[in-house]
């Protein structure tokens, strides 16, 4: 959409085809999960994706933020 003047307005447009794209990453917040059997806790980060196109939302845990982890989550 032209602005004053005919110049663009400094936005980022993204227009997705479904399936096209997904976005992900860790959230900041950490969820606790215990052991059932010994009682010990973990705190277990988060990933949260979404689909570009139709804003579904994905949510998967990883005890590291490593990249093996990280991939494993999107997969």
């Amino acid at each position: 959409m032209p602005a004053r003047g005919g110049r663009l307005l400094p936005t980022m447009r993204q227009g997705p085809f479904g399936g096209e794209r997904a976005l992900a990453n860790y959230a900041g917040d950490t969820l606790e999960s215990m052991n059932g059997t010994t009682g010990e806790t973990r705190q277990a980060q988060t990933v949260v994706g979404v689909l570009a196109a139709s804003n579904e939302i994905y949510l998967d845990a990883t005890w590291t933020q490593t990249l093996p982890e990280g991939i494993g989550a999107q997969g």
